[in-house]
């Protein structure tokens, strides 16, 4: 069946998968117009509107990826995905405390998520709360082991706490990995 715009009509779910498939390729713009239609048919879609967010970030477009996040809180407050994606935005926007308030949020939903941690760490770095940074980045790394980003914003967050030893232990971690 053709639709009014000359286009053939599609299930939403086809069109999510292929704004999976350009957001996996880097193809933002793409993903995001995809993103777009479902949610033109199916504006409850967290799912579209998370992964839209995410999409809008890697281009840069900041404020449009938070109000993307907020729509998919407004469906489902609990989506943990959603309130990190709003706090790495909010990070970019430089709203670190903001941030850590979203990183906190998506923390009390799923604890078990690395990237979370991480981005809460980064965040308080830029905040010269370095301690607390160098705690997030070992949640992190106890989750996941061997990522060499945790272990080398670890030694950063050491040296600026002058536990210069300990840095360049993470170092040669970072190095290794």
């Amino acid at each position: 069946m053709i639709n009014s715009s000359g286009e053939r009509n599609r299930d939403p779910s086809a069109w999510l998968g292929q704004a999976s498939a350009l957001f996996d390729i880097g193809r933002y713009r793409g993903a995001v117009e995809k993103f777009d239609k479902v949610l033109a048919v199916e504006p409850q879609n967290c799912d579209a509107w998370v992964h839209r967010g995410y999409a809008l970030c890697e281009l840069k477009a900041y404020d449009q990826a938070i109000e993307s996040f907020q729509a998919a809180l407004s469906v489902d407050g609990k989506n943990a995905l959603a309130w990190h994606g709003r706090g790495i935005a909010q990070a970019k926007q430089n709203q670190y405390e903001a941030a850590l308030d979203s990183f906190d949020r998506a923390i009390s939903l799923d604890e078990f998520v690395p990237k979370v941690w991480y981005n809460k760490g980064n965040a308080l770095m830029r905040l010269s709360r370095n301690q607390e940074a160098v705690e997030n980045f070992d949640r992190s790394i106890s989750l996941q082991p061997d990522s060499y980003r945790a272990w080398y914003n670890r030694a950063i967050a050491l040296a600026a706490l002058k536990r210069y030893r300990e840095a360049l232990s993470s170092l040669d971690t970072t190095i290794t990995l």
